[in-house]
Order: structure tokens, then sequence, then C-alpha cells
């Protein structure tokens, strides 16, 4: 995990510094927050529960977080939210919660990376409510060495946690689960 965390540190670093040399005026827009928050490496019922809300409104967290019944047991909150990503939602009110780096071991991190227009480049899926935080949670992914796509849903029982999927198949799977979820509705 310590290569990982050096390269997301420095990914975040990067990022932040490209900002400050701008006009002021990112692409983002000036609702860009300068901080963004990872949650992660935790069981889902205690990694997030322990946070100041108050301190993350307003500022993008991504959500990388699972829950596996096996590992965090029966979650009270859990049974009455629609998914994990929605419990953490409601307890960091005001938090500009984004999905993403769950369906990616932190081992993979370091390796699986690879520059822009590489064939083949694994992609990660970004979903989240909000526009401009999903667009922030994407460019560090891109910066991270990984296609970023915007998905609608990253769940632990969907077809993209079987394994590393390019762009092309990642898009697939998104597709095939948003025509089933409109089947079954």
């Amino acid at each position: 995990m310590i290569g990982t965390t050096a390269h997301l540190s420095r990914t975040l670093r990067d990022l932040d510094e490209r900002e400050s040399v701008e006009s002021g005026v990112s692409s983002f827009g000036s609702t860009r927050p300068r901080t963004v928050g990872i949650l992660g490496a935790g069981r889902v019922g205690t990694a997030f529960d322990t946070l100041d809300p108050d301190a993350l409104a307003g500022k993008v967290v991504v959500d990388a977080m699972n829950y596996w019944h096996e590992t965090d047991g029966n979650i009270a909150a859990l049974a009455a939210a629609a998914s994990s990503s929605e419990m953490v939602q409601e307890f960091l009110v005001g938090a500009r919660l984004v999905k993403t780096l769950n369906h990616i071991g932190y081992h993979e991190l370091e390796s699986d990376h690879s520059p822009a227009g590489t064939p083949g480049r694994r992609a990660l899926a970004v979903a989240g409510d909000d526009a401009v935080a999903r667009a922030v949670v994407m460019a560090l992914v891109e910066h991270l060495g990984y296609d970023a796509v915007d998905g609608v849903v990253l769940e632990p029982d969907t077809e993209i946690f079987t394994g590393s999927h390019d762009r092309a198949g990642l898009e697939a799977l998104l597709a095939a689960h948003s025509r089933q979820e409109d089947a079954n509705a």
C-alpha cells in the first residue's frame, strides 16, 4: 500500500498545483473544491462514521468502499439504504460524494495504470449526482492512469467487479446493466 499511497499523493498534489498555476478559475469553474478526500481500505460500517460531516461539507469525497457482509456484518443503517454509498451520503450531508476506485484492488493502482491512448488501457467507472464533483474525480482517475467512464452503478454485485475492463468493455457492461434495470422497472 505504500506505493499506492505515494502514487495517489503525487496525483492529488499534481492536480492541486496545476489548479494553482491557472488564472484562478479552473476548467471545472469556480465551484471546484480545493480538497478531495478518499474513503477506502476500511470496513463500511466503521470507516466513515468517525468523520466530521461539517468538515467535509462542500468537499469532494471519493467513496472507494464496498460493503461485504462477510467482513462488515449486518449494518442496520444499510438495511434502510438503497446502497452503501447512499448510507455514506446520508451521514456526510453536504459532502459531494462520488463513487469510484472501489472496483480496483489497491495493489492494481500501481501496476495497472498506463498513459492515455494506450490500447487496452484499464477503465474505471465514476458515479455521482454532482456533475462538477464527478468531473473533478474523473480528472483524478485519468491522472492516475485510467480511462474514466461516467457510470451509474458501482456496487459489488455488478459485473464490473469480475475483472479488468477497457473503456469499451466497461461502457458495454454499464449499458447492459442499465438496460436490465429499465427492464426490471
